[in-house]
């Protein structure tokens, strides 16, 4: 690939996000798996750190999948119109669509604030969870999401 590709740019998007997510997913799985099967007291799991831990991860997995979206309508774009693509598709804007995106999917992904939180375990142990499913998560993942339920 060329570096004046705008595949690359999607594609430096996408391992960024790709690796957070995929990170921020390992570090609740194990930080649970300390605190409940372990019965170890982990002194971060927090109220606040769960939420950001949360949106963080949600909205990390929401981005890479929508950046395969945006990478195959470039491709669309490319394909359907050979003469314009060039004028139309740049790297800057694929930047600039990339971030407007990633910006777009945290502020809704925001929603998990309210959803996540610090709980007990039957052990007494704290560990990080959801408070309840939604409604609304249900029908976020279902109507925006290009894939199904990721939480």
């Amino acid at each position: 690939l060329s570096n004046k590709s705008t595949t690359v740019v999607f594609l430096r998007f996408l391992a960024i996000f790709d690796i957070l997510a995929i990170t921020l997913k390992y570090i609740r799985a194990e930080l649970n798996y300390q605190s409940i099967e372990k019965k170890k007291d982990i002194i971060i799991i927090t109220s606040v750190f769960c939420k950001t831990l949360y949106v963080g991860m949600n909205a990390s997995i929401s981005i890479t999948m929508w950046t395969i979206v945006l990478m195959s309508l470039d491709k669309v774009v490319a394909v359907s119109y050979p003469l314009k693509a060039g004028i139309w598709i740049t790297q800057k804007r694929a930047f600039y669509v990339c971030c407007f995106t990633s910006l777009l999917l945290l502020i809704v992904n925001l929603y998990f604030i309210t959803l996540s939180d610090a709980l007990p375990a039957n052990n007494n142990q704290g560990y990080c969870g959801l408070i309840k499913v939604s409604l609304i998560i249900d029908i976020l993942t279902a109507s925006i999401l290009p894939i199904g339920k990721y939480y």
